[in-house]
């Protein structure tokens, strides 16, 4: 169960909503409005009156029902761990957690979310988000990004990789994976990274 916090707007609630769907290992995610899913809440906790006495329609909120069986316990602890730090969602329960009454409560402060780029690459819209920040980045070989082998290495290790995407990540990690100093073909250097900006353009 993923719960989406009460004041999220329509399109952030589809942002949500996309960032589920695109897990591949998910089987369904039945979005529920703050009706079905304080019925729902009720139906659940049916025995403990004074929890759900504090809610209403107007904070708990909606859910998405989320089934993804093909994910071990482990895998799906680590899903609900991602989908949990992305905006607006303010709480995750896995089929092995404890059922507790949704904080109405609002997430953080905007400014101290987590979004897509940094949220481990499980999708392929935080695929699309790492990929877009290294082209923006920039992708030079004179004066390479911080830790630019490792995130190359990061993406090639995400299953939400498509092929196209993994080639043109390969293609950039063989670039820079030369050794400093090592003469490099200049047009070989352009045709990679120029070939990754467009590959990115392309599929995200």
């Amino acid at each position: 169960m993923v719960f989406v916090h009460a004041g999220a707007t329509p399109d952030q609630v589809q942002w949500v909503s996309n960032a589920i769907d695109d897990v591949a290992a998910v089987q369904s995610a039945d979005y529920l409005d703050p009706p079905a899913t304080l019925a729902e809440v009720q139906r659940v906790l049916a025995d403990d009156p004074a929890a759900l006495a504090a809610l209403t329609i107007d904070n708990i909120g909606s859910m998405f029902k989320v089934t993804a069986p093909s994910l071990s316990a482990v895998e799906q602890q680590n899903l609900a761990d991602a989908l949990k730090a992305m905006p607006n969602v303010t709480d995750v329960r896995t089929a092995a957690d404890p059922v507790v009454v949704p904080s109405p409560e609002p997430p953080g402060p905007s400014g101290s979310q987590t979004t897509l780029a940094s949220l481990p690459l499980v999708t392929h819209a935080a695929v699309c988000a790492e990929l877009r920040d290294l082209g923006l980045d920039g992708l030079t070989t004179s004066g390479r990004l911080p830790n630019l082998e490792v995130r190359l290495q990061a993406l090639l290790a995400s299953e939400a990789l498509t092929p196209e995407q993994r080639t043109g990540v390969q293609t950039l990690l063989d670039l820079a994976q030369i050794p400093t100093g090592e003469y490099i073909d200049p047009d070989v250097a352009n045709d990679a990274t120029f070939g990754f900006i467009d590959m990115v353009n392309s599929t995200c």
